[in-house]
């Protein structure tokens, strides 16, 4: 579960085009009531990006077509593209004697105008031998259990014991 900074959209400095946006994270108004007295009253809610079985509203469900993730996403792949900085490379080192590569990248479905159907990221892990050594050879995939142990270790050097990796 992830929570939100209470009150992000009224901080000093904030973008305040963000505040309809956040408002989508709380209980629902009721018609009588104010707007500010609704903000005050009812505070954005935590979010899961997995169904929690439930519809108790206690939680928000953030999914591909909810209006935050839209609106990151967009922010995203605008600046990415604007800058043409959607690929990054990072060198970790760790205990392991075995040099490995941990490759993510982005799949992306797009159906009839454009809608977005699916999106998620794919992880391939390998270990490392330097090109003149394997000649024309290609590197070999690691297993699935391999993988997750590459994934142990770039998450302990970035230091988020809280990124979930799937692969």
């Amino acid at each position: 579960m992830f929570e939100f900074v209470p009150a992000l959209d009224q901080q000093a400095g904030a973008d305040p085009t963000w505040s309809t946006t956040l408002d989508t994270l709380r209980a629902p108004r009721q018609k009588t009531q104010k707007l500010w007295d609704w903000r005050k009253e009812d505070p954005i809610r935590p979010v899961v990006f997995r169904d929690p079985g439930s519809l108790d509203g206690q939680v928000v469900h953030l999914h591909l077509e909810h209006r935050i993730v839209q609106r990151l996403l967009g922010r995203f792949l605008s600046q990415g593209f604007l800058h043409d900085e959607l690929t990054r490379a990072c060198v970790c080192r760790t205990d392991d004697p075995i040099p490995r590569v941990l490759i993510l990248g982005r799949l992306s479905l797009y159906g009839d105008r454009a809608a977005r159907l699916h999106d998620e990221i794919i992880a391939v892990a390998a270990e490392w031998i330097d090109p003149d050594a394997r000649g024309r050879g290609k590197l070999r995939p690691l297993s699935e259990g391999e993988k997750k142990d590459v994934f142990a270790d770039f998450r302990r050097f970035i230091g988020a014991s809280s990124i979930k990796g799937s692969a």
